[in-house]
C-alpha cells in the first residue's frame, strides 16, 4: 500500500471514531429529549383529566344545588298539606310532592355517578402524578448522565480532531479535500477495501465489481487515489 493510502487509512479510523462520538452525544441528547417528551405527554394528559374532573364537579354541584331547591319545594308542600281546605286539592298536593319525590331521587342517583366519577378521576389523577414524578426523575438522572458523558466524548473529540490535523499535515491537499468530500456522502466511510471473489474483484463499498487492471495498480502499491466507478470511495487493499 502506498504512503498516501496508508496515511488515509488512518485517517479513516481517526474519521470514523470522531463521527462514533458525535453519535453519541446525538444519542445522550435524543435520551433527554426522550425522557422530556415523556413528561410533556404525562403533562398534556393530566391537564386534560383535571379539566374533565373540574366539569364533573360543575355538573355535581349544580346537582346538589338543584336537589336542595327541589327538597326545599317538598318540605314547602309537606308543611302545606294542613292549610289545605278540599280532599281533591289535598290529592293533587300529594300527587305533586310523589312527583317532585321521583325527581329529587333520580337527581340523587345522578350525584352519585358524579361522585364515582370523581373518584375515578382522582385515581387517575394520582397515578398520572405518580408516573410524573417518576419520569422527572429519570430526566435529572438521564441529565447528569448525559452531561457526564459529553463531557468526556468532548475531550475525546478534542484528542482525535488533533490526530486528524495531524494526518492532514502529512496529506496532499487534493487528497484531504478528496477524501473529505466522500466522507461526506457517505457517514465517514471514504474508503472500501477490494475483496476477491472467485475470479472476480469486488468493492466491499458497494458490492460492485472492480476491473482487474484497477486490482493490479492496488497491488503493485500505486500511490494514485483510485476511486470505484460505482461508488466513488477511494479503493485499497487489505494488507
Amino acid at each position: 500500500m502506498g504512503q498516501i493510502l496508508a496515511q488515509l487509512g488512518e485517517l479513516q479510523k481517526v474519521e470514523r471514531a470522531l463521527r462514533h462520538c458525535q453519535n453519541q452525544k446525538a444519542d445522550q441528547d435524543r435520551a433527554v429529549r426522550i425522557r422530556q417528551m415523556h413528561i410533556e405527554k404525562l403533562q398534556a394528559e393530566l391537564d386534560e383529566l383535571v379539566a374533565a374532573r373540574k366539569k364533573v364537579q360543575i355538573e355535581a354541584d349544580e346537582k346538589d344545588l338543584e336537589l336542595k331547591t327541589k327538597q326545599a319545594q317538598i318540605a314547602k308542600m309537606h308543611s302545606q298539606l294542613g292549610s289545605v281546605k278540599t280532599n281533591r286539592e289535598y290529592a293533587a298536593m300529594q300527587n305533586e310532592m310523589k312527583f317532585a319525590g321521583i325527581a329529587a331521587s333520580k337527581i340523587e342517583d345522578e350525584i352519585l355517578s358524579n361522585f364515582a366519577e370523581l373518584e375515578e378521576h382522582d385515581a387517575h389523577i394520582a397515578e398520572l402524578k405518580r408516573r410524573m414524578e417518576e419520569e422527572k426523575q429519570a430526566l435529572v438522572k438521564a441529565t447528569e448522565t448525559a452531561s457526564d458523558a459529553k463531557t468526556q466524548l468532548d475531550a475525546d473529540l478534542r484528542g482525535l480532531e488533533e490526530q486528524q490535523a495531524k494526518i492532514r499535515e502529512n496529506l496532499p491537499m487534493e487528497a484531504v479535500q478528496l477524501f473529505q468530500r466522500i466522507a461526506n456522502r457517505y457517514d465517514g466511510e471514504a474508503m472500501s477495501i477490494v475483496v476477491e471473489s472467485g475470479d472476480a474483484f469486488i468493492c466491499r463499498g458497494c458490492s460492485m465489481s472492480v476491473p482487474r487492471n484497477i486490482y493490479l495498480l492496488l497491488r503493485g502499491g500505486s500511490d494514485d487515489l483510485i476511486t470505484c466507478q460505482h461508488c466513488s470511495r477511494i479503493l485499497y487493499l487489505e494488507e
